[in-house]
């Protein structure tokens, strides 16, 4: 089952009579300056009491489930709001990957293999999510997964190594990532496109138990 929410989506300027707010900034200034900001953060919380009311169903279902949740970009609420939220404005490229960095989780009504603070893009959860259930990965899987190993993170603001490296554009990778990448044996060798087909991927597809940070 893949579910898609649109509830938190914005533009988050509705007035009908089924809103309640719940939530509201703690300064009037931010209030003014930040009008969208309460409405989508209520929209969160009941987002938030679904989903733990749904895992707690599931906690108890007979049927071995995983879920993953994730999303797939930050709220347009303005760019002033995320250099108040973060205290900072941006400059550099690893403060600009920065803003395109969501939270996702894997959870299982089961006992999988725990992990925190995973940071990957976003073209890698299919994957991900196929090896924690013990499924078969095919060909591009395994490729995927070699390149997860040399390269986290190929997002929208740019692509972060194993080792820490940021670079904005994927001709600055370090030249044995590219080569490694490319080349996998369970694939017959040399890929060709394999790794331009899935840095592509991670760029086209904006969507990041197992919890950490997601890329877009």
């Amino acid at each position: 089952l893949f579910g898609i929410t649109m509830q938190n989506h914005g533009g988050y300027t509705y007035e009908g009579p089924n809103y309640n707010q719940t939530i509201w900034l703690d300064r009037d200034a931010y209030e003014e300056e930040y009008k969208k900001a309460p409405q989508y953060l209520t929209c969160l919380k009941e987002t938030d009491d679904a989903v733990q009311y749904l895992l707690r169903e599931l906690r108890y279902y007979e049927e071995d489930t995983i879920v993953l949740m994730f999303g797939d970009h930050h709220p347009s609420l303005g760019n002033g709001f995320y250099e108040d939220l973060y205290g900072k404005e941006f400059e550099t490229l690893d403060e600009e990957v920065l803003r395109y960095t969501i939270p996702f989780f894997i959870w299982a009504n089961y006992d999988i293999p725990e992990q925190e603070g995973l940071r990957i893009s976003s073209n890698y959860l299919g994957t991900l999510t196929r090896e924690v259930a013990g499924l078969p990965l095919s060909g591009y899987d395994v490729q995927l997964r070699a390149l997860m190993a040399v390269l986290p993170v190929a997002s929208t603001a740019g692509y972060v190594t194993a080792d820490g490296l940021t670079v904005e554009r994927s001709e600055d990778l370090p030249e044995e990532i590219r080569d490694r990448a490319i080349y996998s044996p369970h694939l017959g060798g040399n890929t060709g496109g394999a790794f331009q087909r899935a840095l592509r991927q991670a760029r086209l597809h904006s969507f990041a138990g197992i919890d950490g940070n997601l890329h877009i």
